[in-house]
């Protein structure tokens, strides 16, 4: 049984705040550290009761990383971070994954895009779904010289690339879950 023991230090600036699924990706994910990462939203209850025990975990448990996400402001975050969705951070990283031999989805999305948040689970559970697909994301705020060089005027917007060829008949813009569904198999019967 988890006791809690009152804190005998500043517990809060143990507890990383992440602003971004890209800052999760680089703080989280590629820590070589046991990791306790707190979904949460201020108007929740039970997380505004669960929200200082956290503190008092920080506090006790040094050999730990403790972070949390406000779901209100990163909703995108909670839904990214249990799929398998690269969240691409520079022209660089975009130009090697699509040039990979391999069958990739790139997705444009932009933080203020009301039919991106819609689909954003959607796409987030087809990577978990087709594991030989892999399945990437660019905010085109964050990357406007990638979404330029991509020649995206729409958001959402699909590229499908295999053997590190774009695949032009398969692209599109728009929210559509079952033309991205159909899509990502005819991907990946190529």
């Amino acid at each position: 049984m988890l006791r809690f023991v009152r804190a005998t230090h500043n517990s809060a600036s143990r507890i990383r705040q992440l602003q971004s699924y890209v800052e999760y990706q680089k703080h989280i994910r590629k820590l070589d550290k046991k990791t306790v990462v707190h979904f949460t939203a201020p108007w929740s209850g039970p997380c505004t009761i669960l929200s200082p025990r956290i503190a008092e975990l920080a506090a006790n448990y040094p050999d730990l990383v403790f972070a949390t996400v406000d779901v209100d402001k990163l909703d995108d975050t909670a839904v990214s971070a249990a799929s398998r969705v690269q969240v691409l951070d520079s022209n660089d990283a975009y130009a090697e994954l699509i040039a990979k031999p391999s069958k990739t989805v790139v997705y444009f999305t932009a933080q203020w895009c009301g039919p991106c948040k819609m689909i954003s689970p959607i796409y987030a559970q087809l990577s978990n779904d087709f594991t030989d697909i892999e399945f990437a994301k660019v905010d085109v705020d964050e990357l406007d010289e990638v979404a330029a060089q991509a020649g995206v005027r729409a958001m959402p917007t699909f590229h499908f690339y295999a053997n590190g060829k774009l695949q032009n008949s398969l692209g599109f813009a728009g929210a559509d879950p079952k033309k991205l569904l159909a899509t990502v198999e005819n991907l990946g019967s190529l």
